[in-house]
């Protein structure tokens, strides 16, 4: 496993959680809009408390419009 200049593995980075705010940033969304997709099942996410976490496959699959 190689480690990249700040010690995460490019296969830590593939499967990297975002929280709402990171997701909206990457997807050049509003915040309330992600957190809503996330509500209503159309981005697949966990809930963890009060915070939900995103992968960054399924950011990913929302880019590419699947």
């Amino acid at each position: 496993m190689v480690r990249t200049k700040k010690g995460l593995t490019e296969e830590d980075k593939a499967t990297r959680a975002f929280t709402v705010t990171q997701a909206a940033e990457y997807l050049n969304l509003n915040r309330k809009l992600v957190l809503k997709l996330c509500q209503d099942g159309t981005i697949k996410a966990a809930k963890f408390g009060h915070d939900w976490r995103i992968s960054k496959a399924e950011l990913d699959r929302m880019l590419a419009g699947e």
